[in-house]
């Protein structure tokens, strides 16, 4: 059941699927979600009129139903829906052959007939869009295992990113193919661990970061051969990283010690801030792409985290939230296992997607007002420590 800090914080829009799909752009949506239990894509088209305060998708025939009553929900699956159930839509399915299962997926930000997908037999397979079918034309090599990290380039699209287990990131340029194989344009053998995450940063097309095993956060410029920066972040590995799209000198890192650091690049020897709340590891943080000060994180306790980094010593906040820091603005209790990923829409405020182990995926909403009134909004770059 899906619980913020009071109940009607939640638009109950939420898919349930057998994980046997990744879906992508639902309407306005450009979402990805990776396959672990088949060799192939399966792509969810135009599930449009999407309203988020009154529509649930149940996996059961991919039905689209229209909810009377949002309090009768007390799981997502139609056995505790009660009754009033009206029929939408049939969701269209299209499928895509791929060579191995799917770890990770990413379409191009310039050009969303592109996408990466980051396979588990070590390999990274371009897809480019034919006749409104995406369609096989490259395979990235150079990595020795297989991984998750993986960014494309907001300045240059046709660079691709990749950090994996083998401890090595790797660049590709895909516009220089070799018939259908591409080399790396450049590698780095830096971590000594494997690599979780990487990221291109969001100000400068030259500039990316990574964080691994090793404990590390490594900023580096592809300008030179060493990391410009090479601290140790947590006490733990490091599972993800998430440069801050208002602000070039922010960025988060989260870890298997259970927490959240912010950083500024100006002054890297000593995070900003540290959040804890979460009970277990930290597997994924990102930026709200509508609104950078505030942000989700997910990870083995079941739990998606929304913090807002305006609240930080809000002392007013304090004397209400009892035992939760107040920068925590808002928890997800939905999933009944670990959150291996989510994501934010990039076009719908507040909207978010997220999968679990037991292949649940859920679409759901916070109510903006929850969260913060407009008046006390500050930009990213407007926030002094």
């Amino acid at each position: 059941m899906l619980i913020g800090n009071n109940c009607n914080q939640f638009g109950p829009l939420c898919l349930k699927y057998e994980h046997k799909e990744i879906i992508e752009n639902i309407d306005h949506f450009l979402w990805v979600c990776p396959s672990y239990k088949k060799d192939r894509l399966i792509i969810l088209k135009k599930l449009k009129e999407l309203n988020f305060n009154e529509i649930i998708l149940n996996y059961d025939g991919l039905k689209l139903f229209s909810l009377i009553n949002n309090r009768e929900i007390y799981d997502f699956t139609l056995k505790f829906l009660k009754g009033n159930l009206k029929t939408k839509k049939i969701v269209k399915i299209k499928t895509t052959p791929h060579e191995s299962e799917v770890n990770r997926v990413s379409i191009n930000p310039k050009n969303n007939d592109i996408l990466a997908t980051k396979a588990g037999n070590n390999s990274i397979y371009i897809f480019m869009k034919e006749d409104d079918e995406y369609k096989y034309k490259y395979t990235c090599s150079g990595h020795k295992n297989e991984g998750y990290g993986i960014s494309w380039n907001p300045y240059h699209p046709e660079l691709l990113l990749s950090g994996s287990y083998d401890s090595l990131i790797c660049i590709w340029d895909i516009n220089k193919p070799n018939s259908t194989k591409i080399n790396p344009l450049k590698t780095y053998s830096i971590h000594s661990k494997d690599i979780e995450d990487v990221q291109w940063h969001p100000f400068n097309g030259n500039v990316f970061g990574s964080v691994a095993d090793d404990k590390t956060l490594k900023i580096f410029d592809i300008r030179e051969e060493k990391p410009t920066i090479d601290i140790k972040a947590h006490d733990e590995e490091v599972n993800s990283i998430a440069f801050n799209p208002d602000n070039q000198h922010f960025l988060l890192t989260a870890s298997s010690d259970k927490t959240i650091r912010l950083w500024d690049l100006r002054k890297i020897e000593k995070s900003l801030h540290t959040f804890k709340s979460h009970k277990d590891k930290v597997y994924k943080v990102c930026w709200n792409p509508h609104y950078p000060t505030t942000f989700a994180s997910s990870g083995d306790d079941k739990r998606i985290h929304i913090w807002d980094i305006n609240k930080i010593g809000d002392e007013k906040k304090k004397n209400l939230n009892h035992n939760n820091p107040t920068e925590l603005v808002f928890t997800n209790y939905g999933h009944r296992a670990v959150i291996r990923d989510f994501c934010w829409s990039p076009t719908i405020p507040w909207a978010l997607s997220s999968i679990d182990d037991n292949s649940l995926n859920q679409i759901w909403r916070v109510k903006k007002k929850s969260i913060f009134k407009e008046k006390n909004i500050l930009t990213a770059t407007e926030i002094e420590f």
